[in-house]
């Protein structure tokens, strides 16, 4: 489903994250959320909390048959909750694709943005590393062990990555094998090393700062 009126037999295919639309993956999240804090997921309960998301309005035609949509690729399941209404939930299928997204993500993002060190006997260095844009179409890889995006040569040549610099543990950069920027490199600038853990800038964005050549 590429665009919002594509469907999906689940009978004969499975819906990847990048068969989603943005609109289908935010209601996706927005099922979630609703179901974390065990609320009644009916259709004008989606429909607020879409509006509160994008800031605007979202109506009646693009709501419903994006949730149908979501329903045929066995994601969402729906369900009367009364005489009028429809109840609306995640499937098996929608939570763990929304599950391998997140693990991705946080892959992406280096697992570090949410450490917290207690003892402070960690060493945090800034790391360089290629990521991808928000709006990138990964194809996630979830066979092995750690999810993988199957697509990275294809998103690099056509310009859906980005090189970042990111503050993280030294022990994560070595376990996914990323190059620790250092005072002798040619990225090495103030504003990498002011960087807070978890805090990223993009190397584009210092190049045009004329931090770094």
């Amino acid at each position: 489903m590429s665009t919002d009126t594509t469907t999906t037999d689940s009978t004969d295919t499975t819906t990847t994250w990048t068969d989603l639309s943005a609109f289908q993956r935010d209601t996706l999240a927005v099922l979630q959320e609703i179901d974390h804090e065990d609320a009644t997921s009916y259709g004008l309960e989606i429909k607020r909390r879409l509006e509160d998301l994008y800031g605007e309005e979202v109506n009646h035609g693009r709501l419903y048959p994006n949730l149908d949509q979501l329903v045929q690729a066995d994601l969402v399941e729906k369900s009367d909750l009364d005489e009028r209404t429809n109840r609306y939930a995640l499937t098996h299928a929608g939570k763990r694709l929304l599950e391998v997204q997140a693990e991705h993500l946080a892959t992406l993002t280096d697992i570090c943005q949410a450490e917290v060190v207690a003892d402070g006997g960690q060493e945090f260095v800034p790391v360089h590393f290629i990521a991808y844009e928000d709006d990138a179409d990964l194809e996630i890889d979830d066979s092995g062990e750690d999810p993988t995006v199957a697509n990275h040569d294809e998103l690099v040549n056509s310009g859906q990555t980005f090189g970042e610099i990111r503050m993280m543990s030294r022990e994560h950069a070595e376990e996914y094998d990323l190059d620790v920027v250092t005072q002798d490199d040619a990225l090495w600038c103030d504003e990498v090393a002011d960087l807070d853990i978890g805090e990223a800038v993009r190397v584009d964005d210092l190049r045009e700062e004329g931090a770094v050549s």
